[in-house]
């Protein structure tokens, strides 16, 4: 019974964590994550 449980809260982190969303990018104030430089170009967000 308690691996049960294990399984079933794993699979609700599990759910819980793909809920999320990609935000757009906003070019001219948001930055790459690594080098803190500015996006300006379209051709660089993914």
């Amino acid at each position: 019974m308690r691996a049960y449980a294990l399984v079933v809260v794993w699979m609700m982190l599990f759910l819980w964590g793909c809920a999320a969303k990609p935000e757009p990018l906003v070019f001219g104030s948001d930055a790459c994550y690594t080098c803190k430089m500015t996006l300006v170009d379209r051709k660089f967000g993914a």
